[in-house]
C-alpha cells in the first residue's frame, strides 16, 4: 500500500491510503509501448524475408542497421548507405547480387557467418570503426576494391570461392585474415597494410597477387599455403615478415623488391606432397636481404627474354648469400647451375656436358679414381684382342720384350701371359712411364690409338695432382 500523508489533501483529516497496483500497470503499459518503439526502429528487420529488389540506398541508418539473419533472395542495393551506428548483418544470406559501393560504416560493421551467394561489392566503402568478417562465406567474387578499414579488420575463416579482389585497399589497422580460404585467385595488388597484417594459416588454392602492396609493420604468412603462384612484385616490406612454414607455390615472384628492413627468411619454408620444386623469379631483387636454400626446394626462374647479364646478375648475387649464409650445398648446386647456363650461352654444351660427367665441375674430384680405371680397362680389352700386332707393327716395349724373351710361351699359359702383357703394356704407355722413340715402328695408322692411349694418361694424371694437391 502507498501511503500519502492526508496533509497534503485535507489537513482537518488523518491520512488516506491508496492502491499501488493501477499505478504498476499504468507503468508497465508504458515501458512496453517504448521497447515495441525502439525494436521497431533497430530491430525490425532481423529475421525477415526480401523477396523483391531491396533498394535502400542511399539510406542514413542513425541508429542499429539490423538486418542480422535476414535472407535476400533478389538483389539487394546498399550503395553509398551510410551506418552511422552498428551494421549488423550477422549470419544474414544474400543469395543475389549485394552491393555497399561507397557504403560507410560509422561503428560496428558486422558480417560474421553471412553468406553471398552472388557478386558482393563493397568497392570503396569506408569502415572507421570494427570490420568483422569472420567465417563470412563469398560464393562468388567478394569485390573490396579501394575500401578503407580505419580499425580491425578480421576476416579469420573466411572463405572466399570465386574470386577475392583486395586492389589498393588500405588497413589504417590489424588485418586478420588467418585461417581464410581464397579457392580461386586472390588479388590484394597495391594494398597498403599500415598496421599488422596477419594471413598465418590461410589458403590460396590459386594465384596469389601481392604485387606492389606495402608492409609497414609485422606480418605473417607463417603456415600460409600457396597454389599455383605467388607474386610479391616490388613490395614493400617495412616491418619483420614471418614465413616459418610457408607451403610454397609452384611458382614465386620475387623480383624487383628494394625495400626490405629486416631479412626474409625462406629457410624453413616447405613444399606440398604434390610439388618437387617451386621456381623463384628473383630478378632486381636485394638478394642480400632474402635468405633462402637452394636446390631442394627453390629453382631459379627467369621470364622469357631475360638477358644473361641479368641472369648473371642474380647468381651472382644469390652465390654470394649462399656463400655467406654457410648453405654449402646450396651454394654448389647454384653453382653447378650458373656455370651449365654459362656454358650453354657462350655455346659449349659438349664442354658442359664434358665436365660435368668427368669430376661434376670440381665438385667430385674423386670421379678421376673411376676414370683412371674404367679407361686402363678399356685400352686394355682392346690390347689384350691385339697385342700382338701392336708389339710387331706399332710399338713395342723393349721391357716386355725382354720378359716375353726370358718367360718363353707354353701353350697351357699363353692366353694368360698375353693378358697379363697386354695390361702391364697399357698402363706403360697410359702412364708414360717411359716412352721409347725407338720402340715406334714403321708408319701406321694405329699410332693415333698409341697417341690416344698416353694422352688419356696424361690428362688423368694431371686431374690426380689437382685432387692430391687440393
Amino acid at each position: 500500500m502507498l501511503r500519502i500523508p492526508w496533509s497534503q489533501t485535507n489537513p482537518q483529516k488523518g491520512t488516506c491510503q491508496v492502491s499501488v497496483y493501477p499505478v504498476i500497470g499504468v507503468v508497465a503499459i508504458v515501458l512496453f509501448g517504448l521497447c515495441n518503439a525502439a525494436y521497431a526502429s533497430d530491430w525490425s528487420l532481423g529475421f525477415d524475408r526480401f523477396d523483391a529488389l531491396e533498394e535502400l540506398e542511399p539510406e542514413t541508418y542513425d541508429t542499429v542497421g539490423a538486418f542480422g539473419y535476414a535472407s535476400f533472395d533478389t538483389e539487394a542495393d546498399f550503395e553509398s548507405a551510410r551506418f552511422d551506428s552498428i551494421a549488423l548483418f550477422r549470419y544474414t544470406k544474400f543469395a543475389a547480387l549485394v552491393s555497399f559501393a561507397y557504403a560507410s560504416f560509422g561503428t560496428l560493421a558486422s558480417f560474421g557467418h553471412a553468406r553471398f551467394g552472388s557478386l558482393a561489392t563493397f568497392w570503396s566503402a569506408r569502415f572507421d570503426s570494427l570490420a568483422d568478417f569472420r567465417n563470412a562465406r563469398f560464393d562468388s567474387l567478394a569485390d573490396f576494391r579501394l575500401a578503407s578499414f580505419d580499425t580491425l579488420a578480421f576476416f579469420r575463416n573466411a572463405r572466399f570461392d570465386k574470386g577475392a579482389d583486395f586492389g589498393e585497399v588500405r588497413f589504417a589497422s590489424e588485418a586478420y585474415f588467418g585461417d581464410a580460404g581464397f579457392a580461386s585467385e586472390s588479388n590484394f595488388s597495391s594494398v597498403r597494410f599500415e598496421s599488422v597484417a596477419d594471413f598465418s594459416g590461410a589458403a590460396f588454392d590459386s594465384v596469389a597477387n601481392f604485387g606492389y602492396a606495402s608492409f609497414d609493420s609485422l606480418t605473417s604468412f607463417r603456415n600460409t599455403s600457396f597454389g599455383s603462384m605467388a607474386s610479391f612484385r616490388r613490395c614493400n616490406f617495412h616491418g619483420y615478415t614471418d614465413f616459418d612454414g610457408v607451403i610454397l607455390p609452384d611458382t614465386l615472384n620475387f623480383s624487383e623488391i628494394k625495400n626490405i628492413k629486416h631479412e626474409i627468411d625462406l629457410s624453413d619454408a616447405e613444399l606440398s606432397s604434390a610439388k618437387s620444386i617451386c621456381r623463384i623469379n628473383l630478378l632486381r631483387t636485394d638478394i642480400a636481404k632474402i635468405r633462402m636454400k637452394y636446390g631442394r626446394m627453390f629453382r631459379l626462374y627467369f621470364p622469357p627474354n631475360t638477358s644473361f647479364e641479368r641472369k648473371s646478375n642474380v647468381y651472382q648475387s644469390l652465390l654470394s648469400k649462399l656463400n655467406n649464409d654457410g648453405f654449402a650445398e646450396s651454394y654448389k648446386t647454384l653453382d653447378i647451375e650458373y656455370r651449365q647456363a654459362t656454358y650453354r650461352h657462350e655455346g659449349s654444351s659438349f664442354k658442359s656436358w664434358f665436365l660435368g660427367v668427368w669430376w661434376n665441375y670440381g665438385y667430385n674430384r674423386e670421379y678421376i679414381f673411376w676414370w683412371i680405371a674404367g679407361l686402363v680397362g678399356f685400352f686394355s680389352a682392346i690390347n689384350i684382342l691385339a697385342y700382338n700386332y701392336f708389339r710387331e707393327h706399332v710399338y713395342s716395349v723393349k721391357s716386355l720384350e725382354r720378359l716375353r724373351d726370358n718367360r718363353g710361351y707354353l701353350k697351357p699359359q699363353q692366353l694368360r701371359h698375353r693378358i697379363f702383357d697386354a695390361i702391364l703394356y697399357t698402363c706403360i704407355i697410359f702412364f708414360g712411364f717411359k716412352f721409347d722413340p725407338d720402340g715406334l715402328k714403321n708408319a701406321n695408322p694405329c699410332l693415333a690409338y698409341i697417341a690416344l692411349v698416353y694422352s688419356s694418361g696424361f690428362i688423368c694424371l694431371g686431374y690426380l695432382a689437382s685432387f692430391i694437391l687440393k
